[in-house]
C-alpha cells in the first residue's frame, strides 16, 4: 500500500491542514540521523491510519513553518485534531513507541466532539469569565477609570486654570 504521507512548505496549506484535519505532523531535516530512522516508521504507521494526514515537514525548506510552531530540534512530532494540537502527545526525539502509542491515541479522538452542537463550540472559552467577567463588568468599566483623578483631576482644576 501507498504511503499516506504529504510534504509541505506552504504555511497556508499547513494551516489547512491542522484547522480541517486530524494530523500528525513530523519536523524533519535532510541531514538528521534520528530524522531518517524513524522514517521508516511513520511511513508505515501513515498506510496504517488512512484516517488521520501525515505531514512532513522540512524545516530548512519551511522555516516559517517550523518557527511558527517553534520547534527547537527535529526529528519533532506535533499531533492536531481538527485544529486543536495535542500538546500532552507533541514530542521530540525519534521514541518508535511512543510515536506509535501518540498516534492511537489521536486515533482513538473521537470527531463528533467537534460537530456543531460539541463542547467546543459552547464551552467554556465562548461563555467563559472572559464574556461575563471582571473584564466586562469591571474596575476597567466602572472604576476609578471613568470617574477618576484623570476626568476630574489637578490637571482640570489647577493652578493653570486660574
Amino acid at each position: 500500500m501507498m504511503h499516506n504521507i504529504i510534504t509541505v512548505v506552504d504555511e497556508n496549506i499547513y494551516l489547512d491542514y491542522i484547522n480541517k484535519h486530524k494530523c500528525v505532523v513530523k519536523f524533519t531535516a535532510t541531514w538528521c540521523g534520528p530524522c531518517k530512522n524513524i522514517a521508516p516508521l511513520y511511513k508505515e504507521l501513515s498506510t496504517k491510519y488512512r484516517n488521520i494526514k501525515f505531514l512532513e515537514i522540512d524545516i530548512d525548506n519551511a522555516d516559517i513553518i517550523a518557527d511558527y510552531e517553534n520547534v527547537k530540534g527535529v526529528p519533532c512530532f506535533y499531533f492536531y485534531n481538527h485544529g486543536i494540537r495535542k500538546n500532552n502527545l507533541t514530542f521530540s526525539g525519534s521514541n518508535i513507541k511512543l510515536l506509535t502509542l501518540n498516534i492511537e491515541s489521536l486515533n482513538c479522538i473521537i470527531n463528533t466532539l467537534f460537530s456543531n452542537n460539541s463542547i467546543d463550540n459552547n464551552s467554556i472559552d465562548n461563555n467563559s469569565i472572559y464574556n461575563n467577567s471582571i473584564y466586562n463588568n469591571s474596575i476597567y468599566n466602572n472604576s476609578i477609570y471613568n470617574n477618576s483623578i484623570d476626568n476630574n483631576s489637578i490637571a482640570n482644576n489647577s493652578i493653570a486654570d486660574k
